[in-house]
């Protein structure tokens, strides 16, 4: 018997892991959809930079000055994604605001002219 309770044990736990990666996955999915294209470009190649690290923390492994390099490059550019994402949200606004004023320019002329006739 107590063979079957760490066989039972055993895959509980298995399964429970497998859930909560199935969870994460699902819940990295959905917010890296709803995030811009940029930043979520930046969170995947900054998963690397933290894989990287937990390597070398957990296992000992050496990390090489063009690795150390490549994570230095990806954490400059999360920096930088701020400035870029402000930028595209004042562009977007200012088309949306040029395509109201244009909205409202065309029904101010139509109005016109229906007053007219």
């Amino acid at each position: 018997m107590p063979m079957l309770s760490v066989i039972y044990n055993s895959s509980s736990l298995i399964l429970t892991i497998g859930i909560l990666v199935v969870v994460m996955i699902l819940a990295a999915q959905y917010g890296l959809s709803h995030a811009p294209s940029v930043q979520a470009n930046i969170i995947l190649l900054f998963a690397l930079v933290v894989a990287a690290i937990a390597s070398y923390l957990l296992t000992d492994e050496t990390i090489e000055a063009k690795e150390w390099l490549g994570g230095a490059i990806i954490l400059i550019a999360s920096l930088f994604t701020d400035k870029v994402t402000e930028t595209t949200d004042i562009a977007e606004q200012t088309t949306s605001l040029n395509r109201a004023t244009s909205v409202n320019a065309i029904e101010v002329i139509n109005e016109a002219r229906d007053y007219r006739h």
